[in-house]
């Protein structure tokens, strides 16, 4: 994970559907000592979850779009292996207007 970035091995992590948490194991190798390995638990929002926090802070969403991890300029489908992250574009509403 730490040379790749590829954390989403299905064999180290498992999601709770219900709730949306995800379970993932991890090694991390620190120089000089013993590898350490993780259970790491977080919560996954969805793109629709994103952009409705996005409008409820005043925020108006421009465009928002599935990528691959550090390659914005691409736009995946949601079910692309690579489609890592949600990019969002968003303008702050002007409420005085």
């Amino acid at each position: 994970m730490q040379k790749t970035g590829d954390i989403f091995n299905p064999d180290y992590y498992m999601i709770d559907k219900d709730t949306n948490i995800v379970y993932r194991r991890e090694q991390f190798n620190v120089k000089n000592q013993l590898p350490q390995e993780l259970i790491v638990r977080d919560y996954r929002y969805t793109k629709i979850d994103i952009e409705q926090m996005c409008k409820k802070a005043g925020l108006k969403v421009i465009f928002s779009r599935y990528i691959q991890a550090g390659k914005w300029e691409v736009e995946l489908e949601a079910t692309d292996k690579k489609a890592k992250e949600i990019l969002l574009l968003c303008k702050k509403i002007d409420k005085n207007l």
